[in-house]
């Protein structure tokens, strides 16, 4: 058909969408149908995923873009034997007894039907195992990473009388059935991140907090007087200091007894230094100082049977007893309050929980002796900062 120009910007695409729109419309002026009318304008199922269903309904606009506007062209209607729309839908139905409609009914109903399929899809499709098994892989690996850097705290024991801290760095957030199927619509990307950085932040937040909690006295310092201090403070080799926060990075090649190991290590006069992040400003750079016998035992504890059952949890069990789990709310509406369902902007039944529970115990030694700093920068903090001349051995404070 040499005559057909394109429609769209392109002419080769564009004469093919014609065309095919051309071929729909030549439906109607066939002189005979072998195979029975029903087949003819029978509509074809719809895709099994999202993904194809978004496809064919791009598809489908496209049709109905290029039958607006060759309707109006009688030479192009010609070249396929077509006169009226109207015309042809009685005759065939006079001739073949039957119940032909429009293109747009034709259309109308085919859409409606791709979009009960989505609908059905984004509620009822099954999860995809390897997605679902590689997410998890890769939530464990990334908080198991982190919690790594604490193997510090694991080497000791619960004393008597210790004082226990309860660490929930759980995180349950809400995820489309679509982020864990087979070619959904729209891909997801990043859940592992989001949920894995949930969790070290609430850990990395609750576990400078007992340290927070347990530590007296308190002396601000300023960031330039840090390792003056230290010598005021007379420690030794027996001292270990725990800081969060805190750019220990800055006194590199400024103080010859001052040297970095690793990202989270470093040592002053063999004094071993481990900086964590703790994510709150309310935290950062606070150093604490203690000897290493007072150190605080981290404990990680398994979820209990009540809570495996509830978000269907399944245990990693090693030091951390990690639970990762996933499941509809479709089939189980009880993992949220009705307020929390109304509150839920959409189906709450096209959504999936996901759920990470890590739990532990810190147990404090009694009568733990140990210092605060509050590491004091110019410009930014303001408040009396501590005459280093008249900071006082260790010992002293605690006597």
């Amino acid at each position: 058909m040499p005559q057909l120009k394109g429609i769209t910007s392109g002419k080769i695409l564009g004469a093919a969408n014609t065309y095919i729109a051309l071929l729909t419309y030549r439906l109607y002026a066939l002189p005979y149908y072998p195979f029975g009318v029903g087949y003819v304008f029978s509509l074809p199922a719809a895709p099994q995923n999202s993904m194809d269903i978004l496809k064919e309904k791009d598809n489908i606009d496209a049709l109905k873009f290029c039958i607006r506007k060759i309707e109006s062209k009688k030479d192009y209607l010609k070249c396929i034997d077509f006169v009226d729309i109207s015309a042809a839908i009685s005759n065939i139905n006079r001739v073949y007894k039957e119940k032909v409609k429009c293109l747009d009914c034709y259309i109308n109903d085919y859409i409606s039907r791709l979009n009960e399929k989505d609908k059905d899809l984004r509620v009822n499709q099954e999860y995809d195992k390897d997605i679902v098994v590689n997410l998890k892989k890769d939530i464990y690996n990334e908080i198991s990473s982190e919690l790594d850097k604490y193997c510090l705290f694991l080497k000791g024991q619960i004393s008597d009388n210790s004082k226990g801290y309860i660490i929930d760095a759980s995180v349950c957030q809400l995820y489309p059935n679509q982020a864990f199927v087979d070619k959904p619509s729209v891909s997801y990307v990043d859940i592992d991140t989001n949920m894995s950085d949930g969790v070290k932040y609430k850990f990395s937040h609750f576990f400078a907090t007992t340290f927070l909690v347990r530590a007296t006295p308190q002396l601000n310092i300023a960031s330039q007087d840090l390792f003056e201090a230290f010598e005021k403070l007379k420690l030794n080799d027996n001292f270990i200091i725990i800081s969060f926060d805190v750019y220990w990075d800055y006194h590199i090649g400024r103080n010859n007894n001052f040297m970095k190991t690793n990202d989270i290590e470093y040592s002053y006069n063999n004094i071993h230094i481990y900086n964590y992040k703790c994510r709150s400003k309310g935290l950062s750079d606070y150093i604490f100082i203690l000897e290493k016998n007072y150190l605080p035992y981290l404990k990680f504890i398994k979820p209990n049977k009540d809570w495996i059952d509830k978000y269907h949890l399944e245990i990693i069990e090693d030091q951390y007893n990690i639970g990762l789990g996933l499941q509809k709310i479709v089939k189980n509406k009880s993992l949220l309050t009705e307020d929390e369902l109304k509150n839920i902007d959409g189906d709450p039944n096209e959504l999936s929980l996901f759920s990470c529970i890590v739990l532990a115990n810190i147990y404090w030694k009694p009568n733990s002796k140990m210092m605060c700093i509050k590491n004091m920068h110019f410009g930014v903090n303001n408040g009396n900062t501590e005459q280093v001349e008249k900071i006082k051995p260790f010992v002293s404070y605690f006597s």
